[in-house]
């Protein structure tokens, strides 16, 4: 092994080049050229990330008690999430074609406007589910503390509540706007398909916009109260 070593003192001509030799200096240098260094280096990363994925597990369960349904409620949000965004791919892909530049010509009566907006809901609802949950692990309460009792959230950073405030802040904001447009749909009623239409006819609206986000704008605020306010 000392052979495949540089030796300075008899190239260079000049003493007190040459490295000690210590069965440490073998070990290290055997451990390198066979990887064994960059496989610890890998293992203690992957212990690592297993060590802080227990951690949020750990911190997950412990925070919320005996209100672990609240797993399902968070499950039924992703599913709605879910739900949400394929629904208004599905229009927009089908009946909102590029026939006017990068602009989409949607053949129903606020498909467009509805799509947009459950694809708007569906990723802000989707930034919130996740803030919620890493900050249920860190024991963040949403309810208002009481008089008398300890003060809560104090180890979450004060940059994570202001950001949780503010995305609460545009899905309520969003909520609404989706009932208004809900609203202002209602004056498509009595449209026709474009085969049976006039040009001058409203076409009718999107059935599957309808019935989507109708449900949302009803059971939507019931899942983020029982998912927030009962913690």
């Amino acid at each position: 092994m000392q052979c495949t070593h540089f030796v300075p003192d008899e190239l260079e001509r000049q003493k007190g080049l040459r490295e000690p030799v210590t069965l440490q200096g073998h070990t290290d240098f055997a451990a390198e050229v066979l990887g064994l260094q960059e496989r610890q280096r890998l293992l203690h990363h992957v212990e690592g990330e297993a060590r802080e994925g227990l951690a949020f597990w750990r911190g997950l369960l412990s925070h919320l008690g005996r209100r672990r349904w609240v797993l399902g409620v968070w499950a039924a949000e992703a599913v709605l999430v879910v739900a949400l965004i394929s629904a208004s791919a599905d229009e927009i892909w089908n009946d909102c074609p590029m026939e006017v530049g990068p602009l989409l010509a949607c053949r129903h009566c606020f498909g467009g406007v509805l799509a947009a907006w459950e694809l708007v809901l569906g990723v802000l609802w989707a930034f919130h589910l996740q803030l919620s949950v890493l900050l249920v692990s860190r024991g963040f309460s949403f309810c208002a503390r009481r008089a008398g009792q300890p003060e809560k959230n104090t180890g979450v950073p004060q940059a994570a509540s202001q950001l949780f405030v503010g995305l609460s802040g545009a899905l309520a904001l969003t909520l609404v706007t989706g009932c208004v447009l809900l609203a202002a749909s209602r004056g498509c009623l009595g449209g026709h398909d474009f085969e049976e239409r006039s040009p001058l006819a409203r076409p009718p609206r999107s059935a599957l916009m309808q019935y989507t986000a109708t449900a949302t704008v009803i059971v939507g605020p019931l899942l983020l109260c029982a998912g927030r306010l009962s913690l």
